[in-house]
């Protein structure tokens, strides 16, 4: 956790987790307390798994609600499943910032859940990312991914199923990565509870896949359910 006045000189605390630290949000300074993964235990080495780090650093701010940021510096991190979860106190989410490189597991038995990042129960949360550095690397051409393929399968389950949780005032900002599934974003909106004002900024997808693989198809967007107000802006998926 770190204490971000607006104005102050960087300041050294005994307690492990609070300084005064720059710590930027594209070109801005977060405002408030800012809870580092880095800090509860995430190694960015791209090997060390660091799931209970990145879910120590979400219960902190999740725990402060509003006015904090849950924030991912640079790096390399092995991650996954995880699931941010609410609702954060009063009902007000945390600040999202990654400008790191979030690395998925490449075994199926890795996803227990049949997900790999989930944000739920949140109320008016954003994602906010760094052109160049934030990447979520799905491990798309590997063992998880070639699993996946419900074309040819009556009886395929896919790895992600339909949401039943109400999807509201949401962005997803400066995200790049790679995607192997048929589509590079799925909606995964609730039919009796519409998704509401979802927001696509700077999206950056790439397709990875076989190049003999003719049961892939390179896809985009997918919806299930239904959604009230989504926008789409300079991305490319």
């Amino acid at each position: 956790m770190y204490d971000l006045p607006d104005s102050a000189p960087e300041q050294e605390d005994n307690s492990p987790a609070l300084s005064t630290v720059d710590v930027p949000e594209l070109n801005s300074r977060p405002r408030g307390l800012v809870f580092d993964v880095t800090h509860h235990g995430a190694v960015a080495d791209g090997d060390t798994e660091s799931s209970s780090g990145f879910l120590a650093a979400w219960k902190a701010a999740c725990d402060h609600g509003e006015g904090a940021t849950f924030y991912v510096p640079e790096g390399k991190y092995h991650v996954g499943p995880l699931e941010f979860s609410g609702p954060c106190k009063s009902n007000q989410s945390p600040k999202i910032v990654i400008r790191g490189n979030l690395i998925a597991p490449s075994e199926l038995h890795s996803f227990p859940s049949k997900t790999w990042i989930e944000f739920s129960h949140l109320n008016g949360f954003s994602i906010t990312g760094e052109l160049g550095k934030t990447n979520f690397d799905a491990q798309g051409a590997v063992e998880a991914w070639k699993q996946h393929s419900c074309q040819h399968s009556a009886r395929c389950k896919t790895l992600i199923p339909p949401s039943k949780v109400k999807i509201k005032d949401v962005t997803f900002k400066n995200v790049t990565g790679s995607y192997k599934s048929d589509f590079a974003v799925s909606l995964l909106c609730s039919p009796s509870a519409p998704c509401e004002n979802v927001k696509l900024v700077d999206i950056n997808l790439t397709p990875t896949h076989e190049e003999d693989d003719e049961d892939w198809r390179e896809g985009n967007l997918n919806l299930n359910g239904a959604i009230d107000g989504l926008q789409v802006i300079n991305s490319n998926f």
